[in-house]
């Protein structure tokens, strides 16, 4: 699986590329892989599945490929998700006891978070928020459906292995991703300034710096990389290749200069080391062993890592000392702190049920680039915040607050509940749904396809991995 999945995730990518050139093949490309999937999902609902989650662990924002049908933008994105959701109506009809056995596999918090996105739904309208502002608002947490269907498709180890398999291809195809867009940039290679269109036109990431010394290459599909350092940190198989897979994901995370990522990932350290040793409690020697292969591959990748960033002298410094410096005093953590009392203040004039998706803020942000001569102070008035949480507040109230920290609770529970045969994967998710936890403070993810498709996958490996 692991080769077809890597092939597969590059033929995309130039797809992507390709159609970024040439438009008009966007909407051909999008139909004939929406009937591929289908066909699959048809015939055997489980590949359904899997090229839905090949297609998230490296579609970054989910627009690979997108196509405009009428006034509608179309992206891959979503014709997968239909394609996906018509193959498990297929399944439904035709064995509904076990669709309805698959339903009640869910956490009672689960349906608890639906009703409050569904309620965040009704306010939002009902409060007078522009409607196209409630769909962009909301439509993150319309993944959430993909859960009871991942859990209805993939029910045994082996299905986990094989999605195991997808997640290490994209994680490689990331990081030769990340690599080739710092290089093209740094030596400014032929082809630069398409290259750089081609990222920031699909949503794929963004660039900062200049042409000859770019100082930060962030693609939002590094978040799997983040999540795949701490499963593939001690994992058991025979295949090599998942060395490589762990150093090629601590390389990324290190490139991404993302201190979101880097607090994160400490932070999914921390706990993954405790359930190792006081929940896992595998022999110290093993241990040991573990660590040390571990700290090697980490020290080769921190030393790549540093030979790149340190190609240009000149912003060396500023790439690698500037990112551990105080995160407040840089603009987009001053930008931040301004945006907290205006959250604060909208959380607390409706504090239970929120003001529903599409609620907008206004905040003088003082960034750079939004600074003008008819904007002095950089206002930028937005329903998308970065404070994770405070963004659930606001728009779900304390009561979907609530239910979404029910929900996560309920999937640590899961995970905690391994055999013991099976815990060091488990912990390898939790350290995961950590670092995500932690992550969602300042960058959110939770409410977002990324985030919440690695909720899906954590909760289908714990229920995989139970006798």
């Amino acid at each position: 699986m692991f080769k077809k999945a890597f092939l597969a995730m590059l033929v995309l990518e130039g797809l992507s590329l390709l159609s970024f050139f040439f438009p008009y093949l966007a909407k051909p490309l999008l139909a004939l892989l929406f009937v591929l999937t289908l066909v699959l999902a048809w015939r055997k609902f489980e590949w359904g599945i899997y090229i839905l989650f090949a297609e998230l662990f490296v579609g970054s924002r989910g627009h690979l490929l997108e196509a405009s049908v009428g006034f509608v933008p179309v992206s891959l994105r979503l014709v997968i998700f239909f394609a996906v959701i018509v193959g498990a109506g297929r399944l439904v009809l035709a064995d509904r006891s076990s669709a309805w056995a698959t339903l009640k596999q869910l956490p009672i918090s689960f349906w608890f978070l639906v009703l409050a996105v569904v309620a965040g739904i009704g306010i939002g309208f009902a409060s007078g928020h522009p409607t196209a502002s409630v769909f962009l608002d909301a439509n993150g947490y319309l993944f959430l459906a993909v859960i009871p269907l991942v859990l209805l498709a993939v029910k045994d180890r082996d299905g986990i292995m094989r999605l195991l398999d997808i997640l290490a291809a994209a994680v490689l195809v990331i990081a030769l991703q990340t690599l080739a867009a710092f290089v093209w940039f740094r030596f400014s290679l032929p082809g630069v300034a398409p290259l750089y269109a081609w990222i920031l036109g699909q949503e794929i990431g963004e660039i900062t710096g200049h042409v000859g010394e770019a100082s930060r290459v962030f693609l939002q599909g590094q978040f799997y990389a983040l999540v795949a350092i701490f499963i593939f940190a001690f994992f058991r198989a025979k295949q090599t290749y998942y060395y490589l897979i762990f150093g090629a994901a601590v390389f990324t995370v290190l490139m991404s200069l993302s201190r979101s990522f880097w607090l994160g990932a400490v932070a999914g350290v921390v706990f993954f080391i405790i359930l190792v040793l006081g929940w896992v409690r595998i022999r110290f020697r093993e241990f040991l062993a573990l660590a040390a292969r571990v700290a090697l591959l980490s020290l080769v990748a921190i030393a790549a890592a540093y030979l790149l960033l340190s190609s240009n002298a000149s912003t060396a410094g500023q790439s690698l000392g500037g990112r551990v410096e105080d995160p407040t005093q840089g603009p987009a953590g001053e930008a931040r702190l301004l945006l907290l009392p205006g959250l604060l203040d909208g959380i607390q004039s409706r504090l239970f049920l929120g003001h529903g998706f599409g609620k907008e803020l206004s905040y003088a942000s003082f960034l750079p680039d939004r600074v003008t001569a008819q904007n002095p102070n950089g206002e930028i008035r937005s329903f998308a915040f970065e404070w994770g949480y405070l963004d659930l507040a606001l728009k779900l109230g304390l009561i979907g607050f609530l239910a979404y920290l029910w929900f996560l609770g309920s999937i640590f529970q899961l995970g905690l509940e391994a055999p013991a045969g099976e815990r060091l994967l488990a912990a390898g998710f939790l350290g995961g749904l950590a670092a995500i936890c932690v992550l969602n403070v300042t960058t959110p993810y939770l409410n977002h396809p990324l985030g919440i498709g690695y909720l899906a996958l954590s909760i289908v490996t714990f229920k995989a991995l139970r006798p």
